[in-house]
């Protein structure tokens, strides 16, 4: 899970086995042989990020002497891009020739890439956009020797990617969408050797893609090159060949990021607005923003903040994003992802503080105490146990923005309870990380509900406070989603009785959870608890 975090990592784990002296033929002894296992860190969508490898994915190896360049006279033992191969499962094995540690146990470089080609030429990639291939590069795992039992290949996209989100608008249909991309470049060579992408000026071209869904969403998924200019390519949306609207991309699309956006397609006019490129990010139903709102992405400040991390160093890494209503001043929801890389026991530190980003006339004074009426405690959305990794990054969860006024017996008694159950899901090693989405729903202006700070500063009171949960399955790539909205209240004996599927809460809250998510219509009208026990 971290460039922006819509930058790709995928964490390859080197694992030795050993291999029978009279079936190899290019050692004299017995050897170690390599194979390769992934795992996943990151969740950003493309076909082979995450745990979304499919049966028959293959990756390209090249083995070279520890401080070489890429080159004919650097390859090791004749390892010159050899293929492994997944059933699915993220465990790759060598197809023909396996690949050896020198007998010598000298040490080696490994470069390799993602999806493995028979045809390379001078150890150049060939690339073009009519074929969508979201090649991956990795040149990061040095001076490896028999040795070591934790070693990293870390992929990064070579190319961009942009998403686009469509739905109509009011009451009509995407039936015979296509979208054409014009004033792109169609093709370029990549250096394995340097991982340098050397695109072809001459090739402007156009991309035609038919976008996967239904008459009613539709998703648009696009590998470019990446771009040094804004306002250089034009999206055509067309319904049965007919031009609907016509969209110009505003920036530069840099090599290895992804973006996203959503469109209201209408006839006469459409609205387009840039989508998070975090799954867990909700998106305002009926416009950009939800009212009087403030929007502040907190990231993780270094990487000795998490527990047993081993992806990139250089990259972002988000901790969570909070959507806060600054007349009421609470937050509309705090989204996060949940991952044992984030978690540890104890480290909490009750060190209570304004949030450095959200300006403090919008937060409540609760820093040195609590609420002044009501029976209340500064309800944590994002649960100190959720961030207990470190002290660093515990502290961020003590920031006012992140709480709400919620009744003391739920908070200590079902909430807590949910929220235990939370990170147990997200310790389960069958599935990817978790994406949570913890939210508040207010009182009707009517029965509006209000408590005090210090300085008399009125707060609103929560009718409801709610959880969207969202995760993958490993093996079968199965996504699963649930939803939870208990009463402010002192509330019931188990977390059971309030569930309720994504997609009713939706409707509460005027919120589209997991907007990224392909085919998210069916995944977020589950309702049962089948995989959340």
């Amino acid at each position: 899970m971290l460039r922006k975090l819509y930058t790709l990592s995928l964490i390859i784990l080197i694992a030795f086995a050993a291999c029978n002296k009279e079936d190899d033929k290019l050692h004299n002894q017995e050897g170690m042989a390599v194979s390769f296992n992934s795992s996943i860190f990151e969740g950003a969508q493309t076909r082979v990020i995450g745990a979304n490898w499919e049966n028959g994915d293959k990756i390209g190896v090249f083995a070279i002497e520890s401080g070489s360049t890429l080159q004919e006279g650097t390859i090791v033992e004749n390892y010159d891009n050899f293929s492994f191969s997944t059933t699915g499962n993220g465990v790759f094995t060598h197809d023909d020739q396996p690949i050896y540690y020198p007998e010598d146990d000298s040490a080696i470089d490994f470069i390799s890439y993602y999806p493995y080609s028979a045809d390379i030429t001078a150890y150049n990639y060939p690339v073009d956009v009519a074929q969508q291939v979201d090649l991956m590069y990795s040149n990061n795992l040095k001076n490896a020797t028999s040795d070591n039992t934790t070693n990293t290949l870390e992929f990064n996209r070579a190319l961009s990617k942009l998403i686009i989100n469509v739905v109509p608008k009011g009451n009509g249909s995407l039936k015979g969408l296509t979208v054409e991309i014009n004033g792109i470049k169609t093709e370029a060579t990549f250096s394995l050797a340097d991982g340098v992408l050397n695109i072809d000026d001459t090739s402007t071209g156009k991309l035609i893609i038919t976008p996967s869904g239904t008459e009613t969403k539709k998703v648009v998924n696009a590998i470019l090159l990446p771009t040094t200019e804004g306002n250089s390519i034009e999206v055509v949306f067309k319904a049965n060949d007919v031009d609907v609207y016509k969209w110009t991309v505003p920036h530069a699309l840099e090599q290895g990021n992804r973006y996203s956006y959503n469109i209201r397609l209408g006839d006469l006019s459409s609205e387009v607005t840039p989508a998070t490129n975090y799954m867990e990010i909700p998106h305002y139903t009926a416009g950009d923003s939800a009212p009087h709102s403030f929007k502040a992405v907190h990231m993780v400040g270094s990487t000795s903040w998490l527990n047993g991390y081993t992806g990139p160093q250089d990259q972002p890494i988000r901790n969570y994003t909070v959507m806060y209503d600054t007349l009421h001043s609470v937050p509309y929801w705090i989204a996060f992802p949940l991952h044992p890389i984030y978690m540890d026991s104890g480290n909490r530190t009750n060190e209570w503080t304004f949030d450095p980003i959200i300006p403090q006339r919008y937060q409540p004074n609760v820093v040195n105490s609590g609420w002044v009426s009501g029976p209340y405690d500064r309800g944590h959305m994002l649960a100190s146990a959720d961030r207990s990794a470190t002290r660093d990054i515990n502290r961020t969860t003590f920031y006012v923005s992140n709480i709400v006024p919620q009744n003391s017996n739920m908070n200590s008694g079902t909430w807590n309870e949910l929220e235990n159950k939370t990170r147990n899901w997200a310790l389960d090693a069958k599935y990817d990380t978790l994406y949570v989405v913890t939210g508040s729903i207010l009182y009707p202006e009517d029965q509006f509900k209000i408590t005090t700070d210090i300085d008399g500063k009125e707060i609103a009171v929560p009718e409801y406070m709610y959880k969207a949960l969202l995760k993958q399955d490993k093996t079968t790539k199965e996504w699963h989603s649930i939803a939870f909205n208990m009463e402010n209240i002192a509330s019931g004996p188990s977390y059971k009785e309030y569930v309720l599927s994504v997609a009713e809460l939706e409707e509460l809250t005027g919120f589209t959870f997991f907007p990224n998510l392909a085919d998210g219509e069916v995944v977020k009208k589950q309702k049962s608890l089948e995989h959340w026990k």
